[in-house]
């Protein structure tokens, strides 16, 4: 990693400093590190609202699969049984 500049973080921050580095200082060589996501949280989970349900939908999934969860059976459901009769 050898450059002229180090930014530490991609997320939105880093990477509008990275743009606007390389606008002024064309020759500059910039090294972006990042341990995450790439334009942070924002562009992935936390900014859009058609996604906000997107990492606890993610988290649940990974709990279902998770080793040594207990399972139920369909017979065990807690969902009350449907009598077949419509009530208002």
């Amino acid at each position: 990693m050898a450059g002229d500049v180090l930014i530490i973080g991609g997320g939105s921050t880093g990477e509008a400093f990275a743009g606007a580095l390389r606008g002024f200082e064309p020759d500059t060589k910039i090294t972006l590190v990042e341990r995450g996501l790439v334009g942070g949280e924002c562009s992935y989970y936390a900014c859009m609202p058609s996604k906000a349900l997107l990492r606890p939908a993610e988290a649940l999934a990974a709990a279902r699969l998770a080793p040594g969860r207990p399972r139920r059976s369909p017979a065990s459901s807690t969902r009350p049984a449907s009598s077949g009769t419509a009530t208002r």
